[in-house]
C-alpha cells in the first residue's frame, strides 16, 4: 500500500531541536511519505536548517506570514494540514520530537495487516533536552477503544500526546477535525476520542518504531504563569464538558468516575489558589454541564471548597 500514502507534518517555530527532529526522520528505513513543514512566522531561520535535508527527504516548507500558534494552536495545525495532498493518511509531528528508525516501515507492515482502523499509535517514551530517556511509558493494547483510551489515560495508567498517532485523512475530515480547545489543551486527547470512536485505536507493534516526545519545557502545556494555568484550567473543563455531550450523545457508557474527573479538574484549581484568576474560573464552573448531575455536584464542592481556601490564604 505505499506509495507516499502518509504524510507527516510539523507545525515549526523552535530552532534549538528542528534539526535532529527531521534527522530522524530522514533515517526511517522506510522514506515513502512526504513531510510538510508550516513555518509559524517564527524569528528563527528555520529555511536554514531545513534546506540540509532537501536531498533526503521528500518534502514541502511554507513559511506563514503571521504567527498564529501562539494565539490558536489548532488553527496552526489545520492551515499545516492544508499543506497535505492526497495522502491517505497524516500525523501530526513537532519540531522537537524524534522517531526511532522503523517507525514508517512498522506502520505500513500494520496496516497491511489491519486495514480497517482509522487511527493507529505508536508507543511513546519521554526524553529530555539531551535525549535522555526520563520515562517508559506504559505501551497499549493492541487495540483500544476510544472509551477504554480515555479511561486509560485519565486513570493514570497510559500517556498520550498528538505526534504519536496516525489518523486516516478521510475519516479524520468526516469526524470534524481537530477539536479546539484553549492553547489546544486536551485537543489531542479530544481528536483521538472523536476519530477512534467508530473502530478504536491500533496500535504498531515491533522494536525500534516508538515516538520519542520530548519534555524540554518549551512546550506550551509545561507553562507555569498564572495566565497560561487559567488557561489550561479552562480548558480542561471545556475539555470534560465535551467528552460528556460526545459519549453521552453517541450511547455510549461514560468511562470516567467522578471522583477521577474531579482530581484533574481541581489539579489545575489548586495551583491557581491565591490569585485573582481562582475567582475567573468561577462562571465556567457554573456553566459545567455533564449529563450526571453526580459529576456537577462533586466538581462544583469541591471548586468553593478551594475557593473558600484561598480566601483564607490570600
Amino acid at each position: 500500500m505505499k506509495n507516499d500514502n502518509l504524510a507527516i507534518i510539523i507545525p515549526a517555530y523552535k530552532a534549538e531541536y528542528l534539526e535532529q527532529t527531521l534527522k530522524s526522520i530522514a533515517g526511517q528505513s522506510d522514506k515513502h511519505f512526504k513531510v510538510y513543514i508550516g513555518d509559524d512566522c517564527s524569528p528563527y531561520r528555520l529555511k536554514n536548517i531545513i534546506e540540509k535535508f532537501s536531498a533526503s527527504i521528500n518534502l514541502e516548507y511554507v513559511r506563514f506570514d503571521t504567527n498564529m500558534g501562539k494565539d490558536n494552536l489548532v488553527e496552526q495545525w489545520n492551515r499545516c494540514l492544508s499543506l497535505m495532498h492526497d495522502e491517505e493518511f497524516f500525523c501530526m509531528f513537532s519540531d522537537d520530537d524524534l522517531m526511532e528508525p522503523d517507525c514508517v516501515r512498522r506502520f505500513y507492515e500494520t496496516v497491511e495487516s489491519y486495514p480497517e482502523y482509522d487511527v493507529y499509535h505508536f508507543d511513546i517514551d519521554i526524553i529530555n533536552n539531551d535525549n535522555t530517556v526520563q520515562k517508559h511509558c506504559t505501551p497499549y493494547d493492541s487495540e483500544m477503544s476510544s472509551g477504554k483510551f480515555y479511561e486509560d489515560l485519565f486513570n493514570e495508567r497510559i500517556d498520550a500526546r498528538m505526534p504519536e498517532f496516525i489518523f486516516r485523512t478521510r475519516h479524520f475530515l468526516k469526524s470534524g477535525g481537530f477539536v479546539n480547545f484553549i492553547q489546544a489543551y486536551r485537543s489531542d486527547n479530544a481528536t483521538v476520542i472523536s476519530c477512534a470512536y467508530e473502530k478504536g485505536i491500533r496500535t504498531v507493534p515491533g522494536p525500534y518504531s516508538k515516538i520519542l516526545w520530548r519534555d524540554s519545557g518549551m512546550n506550551i502545556s509545561s507553562s507555569r504563569t498564572t495566565e497560561d494555568l487559567f488557561k489550561q484550567s479552562k480548558a480542561n473543563i471545556q475539555f470534560f464538558n465535551w467528552a460528556h455531550a460526545y459519549f453521552h450523545g453517541h450511547g455510549g457508557k461514560y468511562p470516567v468516575t467522578p471522583e477521577t474527573e474531579k482530581k484533574h479538574i481541581m489539579r489545575f484549581v489548586k495551583s491557581l489558589l491565591g490569585h485573582i484568576a481562582i475567582r475567573r474560573l468561577m462562571s465556567d464552573i457554573l456553566k459545567y454541564r455533564p449529563h450526571d448531575f453526580r459529576y456537577s455536584v462533586r466538581i462544583l464542592h469541591g471548586f468553593l471548597k478551594l475557593l473558600l481556601r484561598g480566601r483564607h490564604t490570600s
